[in-house]
Parts: C-alpha cells; structure tokens; sequence
C-alpha cells in the first residue's frame, strides 16, 4: 500500500493468445489472455540475498489484492488445468506481480449497416469494484501495455489496432478509476463474396436467359424465373442465420432485395409478354367474319373457297401449331388485303397468283381432307 491518503496505482498489461469467435448474433467476442497487475505493498518488502520472491497461489489468501472485474464482461473464468494458472512474485522493495490465464467473454455492441463490409469496436473495460479513485487508480503499464502473440488471426476479421485510454466512471457509491482497450476489427469479405455475391450474380444473369426463350414456350420461361426466385431465397435465409433481428437492413440485405428485384422483374415482363400477345395470336370469330367479308369485296368468286369453317380450321390447328407456324396471324391476313384494296383491277392477274400462293401454303400447311368441311 502507499502512503496514507495516497491512492494504490495498479499497472496493467495484456497479453492476448488468441481471440474469437466474434458473434454477431450475440452481440460479444471471446478472448485467451493472460491478465497482470502490478502494485507495490511496502508491507511486504524484505531484505536479503534473493531479489524476487515466487509465492504459492494460497498466500493470495493472506495478502491485499485488487477487486478487478471486466465491466463489460459477459463470462470470465480462470483456466485451472492442471492447477490454478496464476502466478504472485514479489520483489525486496515489495513491488508485487499478479498474472493470471483467462478466458474473457464480453460485449460488443455492432453497428450492422454496411455488413458485411463493416468494421467493429469491441471494447474491454476493467476496473475496482469497491474501491473509488481516492483509493484505487488504474493505470496502463508503459511501453506495450495491450500485445498479442505471435502468429495469432482471427478467421473472421482483420485486427487494425488496440488503442488505450484512461477513464472515470462517475457512479452514486462516487468517481471510479477504469481502463478501456478497444480492439478495432475489419471484416473478411471473402467468405460472402464467394457464397453469397457471386452465387446472386450468376443466378440473376440465369434468369435473364428467359429473354432469348421463345414467348410461347410458357413452362421453361416460368420454371427458370420461379427455380432462381427459389434458389435466391434460399441464400438469403442462409446467409442471416448467424446475424441478429435488427431493425433495419444491412448492406447485405440491400443486395439481395435487388436481386430479388431483378428475377421478379424478369418473371413480369414474360407475364406482360405473353398477356399483350395472346391477344394477337388468337383468331375470334367476329374478326373472321370481317376478314371473310373483305375478301368477298376483293377476290374473283373462284378463290372465295376460304369459309368461315375453313378459317375457324385453320385457327384450332395454329393454337395446337408450335412457334414456328404461329406467324400466320390476323394482322398479316388484314395486311395482304390492305395491299390488295389498294391495287387497281389490272393488277388481278398478280391478285391470282398471290392468292394462288396464299393457298398453296395454308393446304401445304394445314392439309384438309374433305371431312374437315
């Protein structure tokens, strides 16, 4: 202890032999260390030819130590196997050491807003539990007050730094003496690059594949956009399994609505496709029924075989005809006779051939049998 009325100043070091998991979920990172503290007891001071004296951990029963505690610590424990890992050296002037092996779980609370290419503060605060600064003072030990051990990495994160600051905590019992290290940490983004943003990619480029199927093959173009709208769900519940309930979207969960975005959009614009062609590529009746008035107004008697049953034929068997036959719709029949209308009657010799044509390929096309009238 020091003089009377003077604080006892506690030194402090750190030496950390590994670290992780950090969980994001929980919100606190784990940590192995060993933890020293050193102050000096002039009662304990000696004389003699040995300069430092190693003592059993049972006088730590018969002598004053500090109440350090982690403030923000969630679990702590000392390791035990095989025997109690601390350690108490005194010295002749009676400068006393105090090292221990723990194993320190404590809160980290993270900002998620750019995750996964977020960088974290996870803090350790220690201090007296019942002592005030009037009596008890902390202090980090000069030189390298917080170091790691050599060859030590996290498999998550990247240590940028372990900046330390003095503080005082102001509380009712009255003002307390604390140390604060602060571990600052850079997220890899490797392992979401290669499990979740390059897997989205691939399968929002899949789905644009649509595009060159044919508007008519309706179940390949709907089984691609629902299988990546599928798959791209799957990703995105497997990828926040290990994140917590927050109440607003990471940079992650950014990425994945667009790309949900784009299949969606993708699966729509077949939807819109499909509805404003359908409405071509049908033949009702009324509308064979002008076309078969117009060809009356224009074409010689000897062609006007084309009937309203012969048309109504011809449209089942485009409807049960694959894509390649579908051009045959009623805006190119409408078209011919515009072209025809606006002929003179000098021009029937080519009205003949081209009907003649016309004929040809409808009955090369849809062969009729006499049972077909």
């Amino acid at each position: 202890m020091n003089s009377p009325g003077e604080p006892t100043v506690i030194k402090t070091n750190i030496l950390i032999r590994s670290m992780g998991p950090v969980s994001e979920l929980d919100m606190d990172y784990s940590m192995d260390c060993y933890f020293r503290q050193y102050w000096r007891d002039s009662r304990l001071s000696f004389l003699g030819p040995i300069k430092s004296l190693s003592l059993s951990i049972k006088m730590l029963e018969r002598i004053w130590r500090p109440d350090t505690y982690f403030y923000n610590g969630k679990q702590s424990y000392v390791h035990t196997i095989t025997v109690p890992n601390k350690l108490l050296r005194i010295t002749q002037e009676g400068d006393i050491l105090y090292s221990m092996r723990l194993t320190i779980k404590a809160k980290c609370p993270m900002e998620l807003h750019s995750f996964p290419m977020d960088r974290q503060s996870c803090p350790l605060i220690l201090g007296s539990y019942a002592y005030p600064s009037r009596q008890l003072v902390y202090e980090w030990q000069s030189g390298n007050s917080v170091s790691f051990q050599s060859g030590m990495a996290l498999s998550q994160f990247d240590l940028m730094g372990s900046p330390q600051r003095n503080l005082t905590l102001k509380r009712r019992e009255g003002e307390f003496s604390l140390l604060q290290v602060n571990f600052n940490l850079r997220r890899h983004t490797g392992y979401f690059l290669i499990q979740v943003y390059v897997p989205c990619i691939l399968i929002v480029v899949l789905s644009w594949v649509s595009f060159w199927i044919h508007r008519e093959a309706t179940s390949d173009r709907v089984g691609l956009c629902i299988t990546t709208v599928l798959t791209l769900s799957t990703i995105s519940l497997d990828s926040r399994t290990d994140l917590p309930k927050v109440r607003y979207a990471t940079a992650l969960d950014w990425f994945l609505l667009m790309s949900f975005f784009y299949c969606i959009a993708t699966l729509l614009e077949f939807a819109g496709v499909h509805y404003f062609t359908k409405q071509v590529r049908f033949l009702r009746i009324d509308s064979l029924v002008l076309i078969i008035n117009r060809f009356q107004k224009i074409v010689s008697p000897k062609y006007r075989f084309l009937r309203i049953d012969y048309l109504v034929l011809i449209q089942n068997r485009l409807n049960n005809r694959s894509s390649q036959v579908s051009i045959i719709r009623i805006d190119s029949l409408i078209f011919v006779i515009n072209r025809l209308k606006n002929r003179s009657s000098q021009t029937s010799i080519f009205e003949n051939r081209l009907f003649s044509l016309n004929s040809q390929l409808i009955q090369k096309i849809f062969p009729l049998s006499k049972s077909d009238f």
